[in-house]
């Protein structure tokens, strides 16, 4: 796509332009292979909540639900 259909789609959306990478919905977006600075953010969200789960009275299969679920979703929620 050349520069002038760029700039229209820009102008006409209103929309800025970004370079890779940026976080998109909370959800890195990034060119080639993932590297651990592109994954960082969404990690340390998962372990924040995993600090709480520490003093938690659940099963290791409630945990392992729990687990997946807080992975799942923080792949496609919002920070």
């Amino acid at each position: 796509m050349g520069r002038r259909n760029k700039a229209f789609f820009r102008d006409t959306l209103h929309i800025g332009s970004a370079s890779l990478p940026f976080s998109y919905l909370g959800v890195p977006l990034f060119r080639g292979s993932p590297k651990a600075a592109h994954l960082k953010s969404t990690a340390d969200r998962i372990i924040a909540k995993f600090a709480g789960w520490k003093r938690s009275a659940l099963s290791m299969a409630g945990r392992v639900c729990l687990v997946n679920l807080v992975i799942v979703s923080s792949l496609w929620s919002t920070p």
